[in-house]
């Protein structure tokens, strides 16, 4: 970070899992709600009143499934609108990705330069991604076309999103998701960097 801008530098957790057969999923969620996931760290208490406002900000029938070790709180375990898988092992949740209408990613005042590592195998499942400024995602999601970003805290805004955007054929996301296989490389990255400094 000394060496670099900090709008350059990115960190990327590792876990996540590849060589998922996604013609092989089920669809987990009931068929009379558009389904959205949010899969990691939950920053409290400002993630669990982005969430309570995004649903506020949502027609009934959209439903928001959340995987993680936070604890969501009290007055969103009890809202009918929101279900908890609690902790989840890496590419225990792959379907969740799959069949989501979209993935949502959060931005941290803390560390606006770190990157969601779920939000990776959202794109390796070929959905979308929407997420707020202060999310590293956006430049995941303007490469591959995957989604949208909205100001930092603007549920009302990602909600807006969210009802703009129509259903997508499996076709279209198994098309995605080949698109961020062919560039998700370690090695290509790797060479990319040792080019850039060289």
């Amino acid at each position: 970070q000394q060496a670099f801008p900090h709008k350059r530098v990115f960190h990327v957790m590792l876990g996540c899992v590849r060589d998922v057969d996604l013609g092989a999923l089920i669809d987990p969620y009931p068929g009379n709600v558009l389904p959205l996931f949010f899969a990691g760290r939950l920053p409290n208490p400002s993630g669990r009143d982005r969430i309570l406002s995004l649903i506020k900000h949502l027609p009934n029938f959209y439903h928001l499934w959340y995987a993680g070790q936070y604890d969501p709180g009290e007055e969103l375990l009890e809202h009918p609108r929101f279900h908890s898988l609690g902790a989840r092992d890496f590419g225990t949740f792959w379907e969740y990705h799959y069949f989501a209408f979209a993935s949502i990613d959060f931005g941290f005042y803390s560390n606006p330069g770190g990157i969601n590592c779920k939000i990776f195998d959202a794109l390796r499942a070929g959905g979308r991604v929407i997420a707020d400024g202060f999310s590293s995602s956006h430049y995941l999601i303007g490469q591959h076309r995957a989604g949208g970003v909205v100001p930092f805290g603007d549920m009302e805004t990602m909600a807006h999103v969210l009802k703009k955007w129509t259903i997508e054929s499996p076709l279209l996301r198994m098309e995605r998701a080949a698109s961020f296989a062919q560039h998700e490389s370690w090695a290509s990255r790797v060479r990319d960097i040792y080019r850039y400094l060289d």
